[in-house]
């Protein structure tokens, strides 16, 4: 018991524990109203005071509407009954003075046609102290709160002002106006809005569609937050609702309209309005995909939707309440506030593991040029024939084109004329390969050029193969067959099969989002093949039927132009023949590889791995010897190092190097720029 005592945070509880008791003393008497003309009358008789000093009782009560006058034995003890003046959110603590208290008197009225009388309108009777209490915790609740609410939003919009500055997003933007907004909505509660301006304006015409204004700022909010799981666009559409009711607000208060009654009979009508927020809210919480934030949303959703249908009843008189939107406000910024700051941590996240993954990919595709250019070498060194030789050559052309669009994604679109039923028995060939068990029916009427980017249209053909052959079980003949039938203007090309086709339901989104029904599938390619065809003016239609087969359509537009030799010979590499050199590579495949070759083509090569090593025999080696140098050797630019070439008398510098170096930029020693294959044949 003791230590209980000791511990600072338990006497906060001891005193709220006398400031209850303390209220248990306040004698509280209530009654209900009686109607005369425009007004109430709330009469109390037969008091019963817990006063030690008569003539030290004092009084609390809250104002019962906007106009008041209060008697005491009939003396008057309060009269504020201006009709420019506003006090029904006011608490009153007022002296009584009285030794014998017979009767109270309170007469109400109203200054904004709203006659909301309470129907019960209990009186507090005590000392001051006591009192006190009691009127600060109600005032706190009817007045207090909305400003502390307030207040607190308009810190919260300072932060998100400078997280906008910092970080433009239309998450943090949206946030920001909902905010702005219910703060000053928060603040139209206070009497300071009705004792500026007309009292009927003040409570119809601005303050029911403030609150119309920061609901619809909310449906932006969660928009930014969910849109992507809106394919109907519910959000969108439910905005459109509260901009016509405010806009409809707006005419009233153009043309002038005064009456109470017609800004009350639109807030009946359209009071539902402010729960549709929430709820709309607490269906997209149910929707989320992520775990966590569907554990923290889901609960708080629901609680604040609650609380909007409270205020949904209150507006329709049906309960006898407070509107707790001045209290719930707050949270809602705090839910939004935690999912703005879940999905930018989320967003840094990825950009560091892009970043990170850029580095990666950015040293993989300078080493894998090496490896490619080796297989190259020694395939053309080995006696393979004529058919093996060419898949192999195509393969890794195909290859080097897809590590040519990672390295440079700028040259990604640009196109070429070719011929594409040429290109697709380039693919075929490969393919009988890789699938033996698949078996090709073809049936071509003719060629004809398109212009496309050629690795990419090869890359649809291989994933519709591929595609075909995944389709079909294990234990069933496999068949594919395909036909490329030419138009006027256009080539059709089809892939048919018997597999088991796509499911309806996935075969009514095939297009509008990544989806597949294979297990270890991510369904990018045929969406990806579908947009690409539409960018170049082509297109690809499907038709599937589940246990049936699937036909796939890929149209292209054709180029005008005949077939030349020129246009054929385009498809083989370019032979050069070139005199002994000097490599420096610190890729020991690389010399390996050189080498190899130079000794196939009877010619004399001698390698070094860095170029320390070489300038240490540079003073054995003929001046006029073709050098080939790669530009980034065991971590150093050997760009650096031209000087030294120059003092040594070599002017025949050649870069050999998988990077995509501007020609224009080099220095002018420099003869000219070649890939990873060595010049000679």
């Amino acid at each position: 018991m003791y230590q209980f005592f000791l511990r600072r945070k338990n006497w906060s509880i001891i005193f709220l524990i006398l400031s209850i008791s303390a209220f248990a003393e306040v004698a509280e008497v209530c009654t209900r109203p009686s109607y005369q003309g425009l007004g109430a009358i709330y009469s109390y008789s037969q008091l019963q005071t817990h006063c030690d000093h008569k003539e030290n009782c004092w009084i609390q009560f809250q104002a019962p509407e906007d106009l008041i006058r209060a008697e005491v034995n009939g003396e008057t003890l309060l009269n504020l009954t201006s009709p420019n003046t506003y006090h029904s959110n006011e608490f009153f603590l007022l002296p009584l003075n009285k030794i014998n208290i017979k009767e109270i008197v309170i007469q109400a009225a109203d200054s904004n046609q709203d006659k909301r009388f309470v129907s019960e309108l209990c009186l507090k009777i005590g000392e001051y102290e006591e009192l006190r209490w009691v009127n600060s915790w109600k005032w706190f609740f009817r007045t207090g709160a909305n400003l502390f609410s307030a207040y607190f939003l308009v810190l919260i919009s300072i932060f998100l002002s400078f997280s906008f500055w910092l970080r433009r997003s239309g998450i943090g933007l949206s946030l920001l106006i909902y905010s702005i907004v219910s703060a000053i909505y928060l603040f139209s509660f206070s009497e300071y809005p009705r004792s500026l301006i007309d009292p009927v304006l003040a409570s119809g015409g601005f303050h029911f569609p403030l609150r119309l204004l920061q609901d619809l700022c909310l449906i932006y909010v969660f928009h930014h937050f969910h849109q992507h799981s809106d394919p109907h666009r519910i959000i969108k559409k439910l905005s459109w609702v509260y901009s016509i009711v405010i806009g409809i607000y707006a005419l009233m208060l153009v043309i002038g309209i005064k009456e109470y009654v017609f800004y009350a009979r639109i807030i009946i009508i359209l009071a539902p309005l402010v729960a549709a927020p929430m709820a709309i809210g607490t269906w997209f919480a149910f929707k989320l995909k992520d775990r966590n934030e569907r554990k923290v949303l889901i609960p708080v959703s629901i609680i604040l939707f609650l609380f909007q249908l409270n205020d949904l009843l209150v507006f329709w008189k049906l309960i006898n309440s407070y509107f707790t939107v001045r209290l719930y406000i707050p949270f809602i910024v705090g839910m939004s506030l935690f999912l703005y700051f879940r999905r930018m941590y989320e967003k840094e996240t990825a950009l560091n593991i892009l970043s990170e993954r850029q580095k990666i990919l950015k040293e993989f595709l300078h080493d894998v040029k090496s490896p490619l250019a080796v297989l190259r070498i020694f395939f053309a060194s080995r006696k393979e024939n004529e058919e093996h030789s060419n898949v192999i050559t195509t393969a890794l052309d195909r290859i080097e084109n897809m590590v040519l669009q990672i390295d440079r994604p700028n040259k990604d679109d640009i196109n070429d004329k070719f011929m594409v039923v040429l290109a697709l028995n380039e693919v075929l060939n490969q393919k009988k390969l890789e699938y033996p068990d698949l078996k090709f029916i073809y049936k071509v009427q003719n060629d004809s050029y398109v212009f496309a980017n050629k690795s990419k249209v090869q890359r649809i053909f291989s994933n519709l193969i591929n595609n075909t052959y995944e389709a079909y079980f294990s234990n069933v003949n496999k068949t594919i067959e395909i036909k490329a039938i030419l138009g006027t203007d256009k080539i059709h090309i089809t892939f048919s099969d018997s597999a088991k086709g796509i499911p309806k339901k996935i075969l009514e989104k095939l297009f509008k989002e990544e989806v597949t029904n294979k297990p270890t599938g991510s369904g990018i390619g045929l969406s990806s093949a579908y947009r690409y065809l539409k960018e170049i003016g082509g297109d690809l239609n499907v038709i599937s039927r589940e246990n049936t087969g699937t036909t796939i359509e890929i149209v292209f537009q054709t180029t005008i132009g005949d077939v030349t030799l020129s246009d054929l010979e385009n498809y083989s590499l370019e032979q050069v023949e070139s005199p002994d050199l000097i490599l420096i590579d610190d890729d020991r495949y690389i010399r390996l590889a050189w080498k190899l070759h130079a000794q196939n083509s009877a010619k004399t090569i001698k390698t070094y791995d860095s170029l320390e090593s070489f300038f240490i025999e540079a003073k054995k080696i003929n001046k006029n010897t073709p050098i080939y140098f790669d530009v980034n050797l065991n971590g150093k630019r050997s760009l650096d190092e031209l000087s030294k070439f120059n003092e040594l008398g070599f002017t025949n510098l050649i870069i050999a190097t998988g990077e995509d170096l501007d020609p224009d930029q080099l220095p002018p020693n420099i003869r000219g720029i070649i890939g990873k294959l060595p010049p000679i044949h």
